[in-house]
């Protein structure tokens, strides 16, 4: 049947041992034809395929293992490919986080970051891009970027974290209605509809209209 791993690293670069699952039997990976859709239930759905929409699925997924399970996650997203507005991040080069981050340098209402970055302080940031087998490093300021200083990095280690977790993703699917219904959130998009335990939003602001990010969610 084959199967699907999930390979993380610890900070010095060397690889923790794989889990390996069987490969279940809702993955689609490679062999999944253009254009099919697959209406099956899943355990979670995340509406939004930008950088938060990214890590909520690919955290999900990683807990899951960890505690010997796997959960059936889907990725719904608008544009016609994930991450379009991570990679014009930082000029293109995609800043992770700056290890000088505190609610104390933030102008205006401070509050709402105080317990954000008390609980994924920038350490933690950037062990779990390391975790993810990305490569970082630190610039002026306490910048931190991929090694490559290119966003298509980062971009490509999530899509590839993805597909190693058997992460379905859905993309050209705005979500236009949300149902519940036997338990079951329905997730519709024109004549197609996806169908979840859990759903998590992960639509973005208004940051970056040309990118999808402009207030719909």
């Amino acid at each position: 049947m084959g199967g699907f791993l999930l390979q993380k690293f610890r900070p010095g670069g060397e690889k923790r041992p794989a889990v390996v699952f069987p490969r279940p039997l809702w993955y689609n990976g490679p062999e999944k034809q253009k254009g099919r859709w697959t209406l099956d239930c899943f355990d979670i759905a995340v509406l939004g395929g930008g950088a938060a929409g990214l890590f909520a699925a690919l955290s999900a997924a990683h807990g899951a293992a960890e505690a010997g399970r796997r959960l059936k996650i889907a990725v719904l997203e608008k544009n016609p490919r994930v991450g379009k507005k991570l990679l014009a991040t930082g000029n293109g080069r995609c800043n992770l986080t700056n290890r000088h981050a505190a609610a104390a340098r933030y102008h205006g209402d401070a509050a709402p970051a105080a317990p954000v970055l008390e609980r994924f302080p920038p350490e933690k940031a950037v062990e779990a891009f390391r975790s993810l087998g990305l490569i970082c490093r630190e610039l002026e300021g306490g910048r931190v970027y991929p090694y490559s200083l290119q966003a298509s990095s980062v971009l490509n280690i999530l899509r590839r974290n993805l597909e190693s977790c058997g992460i379905e993703t859905f993309c050209g699917f705005p979500v236009e209605k949300i149902e519940k219904a036997g338990g079951l959130f329905v997730l519709r998009s024109g004549g197609k509809s996806v169908r979840a335990r859990r759903a998590i939003a992960a639509t973005g602001g208004k940051a970056c209209p040309q990118s999808g990010s402009d207030g719909d969610g």
